[in-house]
């Protein structure tokens, strides 16, 4: 997720090793959205849907975009809320990975 980056480029990545790995037999949803965006009139919610990423999404990320990125299969979630920098994508969030067994 770097400046000047196609969306849709970045859903494929996503998407596509999603389907790959068989994780899902379909993926309909998106695969991120904007989040402290608030448009005119004022929403009541933190994030929107103004820049979704999608397979026909045409439009470049910018520094200080920032997007809550999630994908999901197998029975497994995970998202994460990304800031887009000059230098590239930060991670906002540091809650440490960890699988856990039962």
């Amino acid at each position: 997720m770097r400046p000047g980056a196609l969306a849709a480029d970045v859903d494929r990545i996503v998407r596509r090793a999603v389907l790959e790995a068989g994780l899902r037999d379909r993926f309909d949803n998106v695969t991120g959205y904007t989040v402290g965006f608030y448009g005119t009139p004022r929403s009541p919610r933190a994030s929107d849907f103004t820049r979704c990423f999608l397979p026909e999404s045409r439009w470049l990320l910018e520094p200080g975009m920032t997007f809550h990125v999630y994908v999901f299969g197998g029975g497994l979630s995970i998202s994460e809320t990304v800031l887009v920098t000059e230098a590239g994508p930060e991670r906002l969030t540091s809650f440490e990975r960890k699988l856990f067994v039962r």
